[in-house]
């Protein structure tokens, strides 16, 4: 018996509370008393004959000890007891029963007593596996926001610089490379986040009407800036044929052909990569199967491979990581097309290019037409001449919608009317006749699906297009809300080009067009009221970003720090909108969002959710407790405006960014001394060639100890501190300055070529103010003296760039000769691999020994120049060979 674990007795008894004993002395008695009859009128004296199943099913009920217990108290009963008047104990063979039926009870108690532990451990894992979902869950909302909500201060920030009037051709490319670095992370999160979803089983078909063209054309200009820079061609082919409106779950659509599109041009060099869809069956009049392929002339899958880069987290192991990622875009894919019912394939050949292929079941719908639609590539600005007057019709108990409506489509020369529920549409219907109805679902009085049955059972009703506008519409809600009679369905918070397309789409409308802005916002237009904005944010990050978003454009920000204050600052201040951040202390958003709806004047105050987690059960909550948009962190300021536009009807001027080099200091600054501390004499040389031309007061130090003795003497205003430096480090140089008397008002602002994570924090403890990676740019070193010091820069226009890789950031054989061998290997080898990340790394340690080197390495590096890399460094290895 042994490894069978068997609970004490007193642990049983209070476990199960005595019940399982109970029910076995039960059992024993009753099938004692089956000893009288039948079986004592025949005179047996056999007992084993009732107990053995009472024994059993005793065990069986209650395990080890409740068997045991019946086997116990059968030997009792017969030993004291017979109903025959003859003892059952009367010669050896009784007693040797006797020992065979306690060694079975036995046998059998242990028996049961392992069923029930074993079951007892799957009902314990089930729960344990339901928690662990639940905890996944969880985990997954939080990740979210933990990880989106500084992901929003960094893409948010960055954007702010990147419109900054100083920003010039080289910033703005570095911040371009933040806020490309901080897209591709907030893919990597959302591919996390989406797979998870799928194995919790979280994630769900969601069809709803889609434009196929009109998602095509946004996929090609979405994917135009990646081709082109990759000098690669991108086809796209359209057969005639073609529906153009189709139901589909078209965000994962979009998510597929984004997903197949990048890849094609993440491992194509040169040639081309092609989108071709095609109708694959035509099963009847609203019902086809569309095949959609993805094909490209890059280095193609090893057959042998092509399973494998389907499945979760796998890399291909003989394709080339051109990018860093998860492995995860094709495992989604492969999800998203199954779940549209729908399989993916592919078909290649290694060093030929691949094919990615799947096929989806689609509705057409009745009105859809056979060809491209009127794509809407500018700006609506009124409606297009030789049309008749339309009458749209808004039913909407909410003010502020329906004023929203109503200023979007007024100014265009649509006849407007209102309603405030269902009872009055129905009424204004009939007397009025509009040619289409928007359609709010949750009124009083009368909801929006009634409404909509009755006027589609009046006779004019069928004449009448019904586009209901709903904050919900689940694929449950929106089935019913189309059987209702409703001709189409737009989801809340919707943009002025889901009115425009609907308009389109079931009246046939025409619009004129204006060019869209290619500037950035300047400030508000003139004429406009100066609107009050309310910041509802705890993360002093998050609300400085929103302050300088919107300050400079002349609204009047305040701010609070949770959802208590912001209740308050409502009853108060009155503001226009608020900015609800719905993670906070004290009181979170939701629960401030319901107070401020409740009060006298919520109704008249907009409120749009910031959150960083934004699944679907969360965005319904956040809709339902009042809130009238949502935006999901890390937004764009794009998105800011046009909520401001959406929510309030502000209007913007723009103006164009200014572009050029830093070319010196703003009048009416003092005269900065900064001290170069390096043991690098090229390095020292590169900065004060860098700030000495810009009137800046340059010194010297070649170790820690002279950095500490200039710094006495000069008093500068910031240090660029070399870590490594011989004789005393950087950091304890950084410490001693720090312990001066006047340490604390210098800056001082490490530069290294390690700087990882455990650095960075060792560097920021000793008392740095920064961290600036070797190699680093011009850009940088500037940024760096404008947070710091707050220096103003006087720029020059930027020169007209040249066409293919220009002569300074090519290298040269020769310019290797002073870098140790070990290093060119490893850059070698990482070169091979087209490791971005490994060969940024290696640039930074050949800095240390030439900065120039280090600096034109990273610059091809970035530009993804690995056949000049490796030509370069194949010719210096043949010059080396004697």
């Amino acid at each position: 018996m042994a490894g069978i674990k068997i609970d004490e007795p007193a642990s049983a008894f209070k476990r199960y509370g005595g019940r399982r004993y109970l029910v076995a002395i039960v059992i024993v008695l009753a099938a004692a008393a089956l000893r009288v009859w039948p079986l004592g009128a025949l005179e047996l004296r056999i007992p084993w004959v009732t107990f053995y199943p009472a024994v059993m099913a005793t065990a069986l009920y209650g395990g080890f000890w409740s068997g045991l217990l019946a086997t116990f108290l059968t030997v009792v009963v017969v030993l004291l007891w017979s109903p025959t008047g003859q003892p059952f104990i009367d010669d050896p063979g009784d007693w040797l029963g006797m020992g065979v039926f306690s060694v079975n009870g036995t046998l059998i108690s242990l028996m049961s007593g392992a069923m029930h532990r074993a079951r007892a451990r799957a009902t314990e894992a089930k729960e344990q596996a339901e928690a662990a979902n639940q905890a996944k869950s969880v985990f997954l909302a939080n990740m979210s926001h933990e990880l989106r909500t500084p992901l929003n201060a960094i893409l948010g920030f960055s954007n702010v610089m990147r419109k900054a009037p100083d920003t010039t051709e080289e910033q703005e490319e570095s911040l371009n490379i933040i806020a490309s670095s901080g897209e591709h992370l907030l893919n990597l999160i959302n591919n996390v986040l989406d797979i998870s979803k799928i194995e919790a089983g979280h994630m769900v078909r969601e069809d709803g009407d889609l434009n196929l063209y009109r998602l095509l054309y946004e996929i090609e200009s979405l994917m135009s800036v990646r081709v082109a820079e990759k000098g690669l061609a991108f086809n796209m082919d359209l057969p005639p044929g073609l529906p153009a409106d189709i139901t589909v779950d078209a965000g994962k659509l979009r998510q597929v052909l984004t997903n197949l599109i990048a890849n094609a041009v993440k491992y194509t060099e040169s040639g081309e990569v092609s989108l071709r869809v095609s109708v694959a069956a035509r099963n009847s009049a609203d019902e086809a199967r569309v095949r959609f392929e993805v094909e490209d002339t890059g280095i193609g899958i090893s057959e042998e491979s092509q399973e494998a880069i389907f499945s979760p987290f796998e890399q291909v192991g003989d394709q080339p990581a051109a990018e860093a990622g998860t492995g995860l875009g094709l495992a989604i894919s492969t999800q998203f097309v199954e779940l549209m019912g729908g399989q993916i394939g592919v078909n290649s050949e290694l060093g030929k290019g691949s094919i990615f292929h799947f096929e989806i079941p689609v509705r057409v719908s009745a009105t859809s037409e056979e060809g491209p639609s009127e794509m809407q590539r500018e700006r609506v600005t009124g409606l297009a001449e030789g049309q008749e007057s339309f009458r749209l019709l808004i039913a909407e108990d909410k003010l502020e919608n329906r004023l929203l409506l109503r200023k979007l489509l007024e100014p265009l020369g649509f006849e407007l009317r209102e309603a405030v529920n269902g009872r009055e549409a129905v009424e204004m219907c009939e007397a009025w006749k509009p040619h289409l109805v928007w359609m709010d679902i949750r009124m009083s009085v009368m909801d929006g699906m009634e409404a909509t049955r009755r006027i589609k059972e009046t006779d004019t009703g069928a004449g009448i297009r019904i586009v209901a506008l709903t904050a919900h519409a689940l694929e449950d809600e929106r089935r019913e809300i189309l059987q209702a009679g409703c001709d189409d369905v737009i989801r809340k918070p919707y943009r002025d080009s889901d009115i425009f397309e609907a308009l389109a789409k079931h009246l046939g409308v025409r619009f004129q067009y204006a060019a869209l802005h290619t500037g950035h916002v300047a400030r508000l237009a003139d004429g406009q009221d100066r609107y009050r904005l309310l910041i509802a944010e705890d993360k002093e990050e998050n609300r400085q970003l929103m302050r300088k978003l919107l300050e400079p454009l002349g609204f009047d920000l305040r701010e609070a720090v949770n959802g208590q204050e912001a209740v308050a600052m409502c009853e108060e201040w009155h503001p226009h909108l608020v900015w609800m951040d719905i993670r906070m202390p004290v009181m979170n958003g939701l629960e401030a969002t319901r107070h401020i709806k409740a009060s006298d004047a919520g109704g008249g105050i907009r409120i749009v959710a910031l959150s960083a987690h934004a699944l679907e059960d969360e965005c319904q909550e956040i809709m339902e407790a009042g809130c009238d948009a949502f935006i999901r962190k890390p937004y764009r300021d794009t998105e800011i405006f046009e909520a401001v536009t959406q929510q309030l009807g502000a209007r913007f001027l723009y103006t164009e960014l200014p572009r050029g080099r830093v070319a010196a200091l703003a009048d009416g600054q003092q005269a900065y001394r900064l001290l170069i501390a390096e043991d690098s004499r090229e390095n020292r040389q590169l900065l004060r060639t860098l700030l000495e031309p810009l009137g800046f007061e340059v010194y010297e130090a070649v170790n820690g100890e002279e950095a500490v003795a200039q710094y006495e003497q000069h008093h500068p205003h910031l240090i660029w501190m070399d870590i490594r430096m011989p004789v005393m480090s950087g950091l304890d140089a950084t410490r001693q300055i720090r312990a001066s008397e006047a340490g604390a008002d210098v800056r001082i602002v490490a530069v290294t070529a390690h700087a990882l994570e455990d650095e960075r924090c060792e560097i920021l403890e000793a008392g740095c103010d920064g961290v600036i990676r070797k190699p680093y740019r011009d850009t940088e070193v500037f940024h760096a003296l404008a947070k710091h010091l707050g220096v103003r820069f006087l720029y020059a226009e930027a020169q007209a760039p040249v066409a293919g890789p220009r002569e300074e950031d090519s290298l040269q054989v020769a310019q290797l000769g002073k870098i140790p061998s070990d290093l060119i290997e490893k850059l070698k080898e990482a070169a091979v691999l087209l490791d971005e990340e490994k060969c940024l790394q290696v640039a930074g340690m050949i800095s240390d020994h030439d900065h120039e080197v280090g600096e034109r390495l990273r610059s091809m590096v970035e530009d993804l120049r690995y056949n000049e890399v490796l030509a370069v460094l194949d010719e210096s290895a043949e010059v080396a060979t004697p």
